[in-house]
């Protein structure tokens, strides 16, 4: 804890604890430019920590800042369980460094709290701004790994998104241009026949276990997917299985959500783990009809597909969906003890990392 008395304020820096978040999210609630209700912030709380499987009453929450007793701004973090090599360890995502803006010249010493709980750990930043990745890659965050910056992706309501770059009089052609976009699509896709068959799927602990056990040992570093870890992921996410025969191949977590700016339904793809006798292509062609089918029947507008690695980009080129830049670089720290067992090549990234999604 650290108390400064400045200018007749009391200013503290302490660390948030269950008591703090009825408070907390009320203050995250109406924080400038947030949409969530105080309830939702007390279900991410719920989430990121009590009901996390990787967390424990030792692991530090955040950190609160404090003036004249009112919060001002905080930081927070939750675990992960992440492979590291032949051992599971706990990763840190931080999350919500905010302050309000009378009182940002606080707003290092706050973000220096939680980087002294950090630099123990395999650290992710998936949301920052600007600033903050000037910040970031001065401490040895760089890029994690992915198949380069894009994402493949699928429109059904091709008009929502080209009204937003074109001039008002060219609208009246939206239907044209919308009809000629669906048809180039199809065109252009190809997707492969295979005796996969894919349903969205309830928690099936034995099957899920065994098929990351099955696999865990061809990556060494990567988020843990046991039963546990995805059910924790998934949630008020899809959940997706893919078998081949009675054998489960492969399970995928999508996210519909509603992207407020088209004002339209998202799927996006958010993670893929896949048993090694399978190619990518039977899997990604499976997932990518059945995400058209589920789009076409829930009023979704668009999917997106993010490159994962060279492996999947490649694969979702050849399947021949349209691709563009993606929007959410994601940030890795390694901590010096694993530094030299890490590359690019036994890596394995997608959106569980950090706070994206979560």
């Amino acid at each position: 804890m650290a108390d400064i008395r400045l200018n007749n304020s009391m200013v503290e820096i302490r660390e948030l604890n269950t008591g703090d978040y009825e408070e907390l999210a009320l203050f995250n609630a109406n924080f400038p430019g947030d949409r969530r209700t105080k309830e939702d912030w007390l279900k991410r709380f719920q989430h990121w920590w009590e009901d996390n499987p990787a967390y424990d009453d030792k692991w530090i929450r955040g950190f609160l800042l404090i003036i004249d007793g009112k919060i001002v701004g905080w930081v927070g973090s939750f675990p992960t369980l992440f492979k590291a090599g032949e051992n599971i360890v706990k990763a840190f995502n931080g999350t919500s460094w905010r302050v309000l803006e009378p009182f940002r010249k606080h707003s290092i010493d706050l973000w220096t709290k939680n980087r002294e709980v950090s630099k123990h750990f395999i650290s992710f930043n998936t949301t920052p701004t600007e600033d903050v990745i000037k910040m970031i890659t001065r401490l040895g965050y760089v890029k994690y790994p992915w198949g380069g910056n894009r994402e493949s992706y699928y429109l059904l309501k091709p008009y929502k998104y080209i009204q937003e770059i074109l001039p008002q009089t060219w609208h009246r052609l939206l239907p044209l241009m919308g009809t000629f976009i669906i048809l180039y699509q199809k065109a252009k896709i190809r997707l492969v026949k295979s005796n996969l068959t894919l349903k969205l799927l309830d928690i099936n602990a034995d099957e899920i276990n065994e098929l990351w056990n099955r696999n865990k040992n061809r990556i060494e570093f990567t988020n843990v997917r046991d039963s546990l870890a995805i059910q924790w992921y998934a949630e008020n996410k899809l959940l997706l299985s893919v078998f081949l025969g009675e054998k489960l191949t492969a399970i995928a977590i999508l996210d519909l959500r509603k992207n407020l700016k088209y004002d339209s339904f998202e799927l996006t793809f958010v993670d893929c783990w896949v048993d090694y006798e399978i190619s990518i292509m039977s899997v990604l062609s499976a997932i990518v009809r059945f995400c058209i089918k589920y789009a076409k029947e829930n009023d979704v507008s668009r999917l997106r597909f993010p490159h994962f690695s060279p492996e999947y980009s490649n694969t979702l080129k050849k399947i021949g969906l349209l691709t563009k830049k993606y929007d959410h670089p994601g940030y890795i720290r390694i901590p010096d003890y694993l530094k030299k067992s890490f590359t690019n090549e036994s890596s394995y990234f997608t959106l569980l990392q950090g706070d994206y999604g979560v």
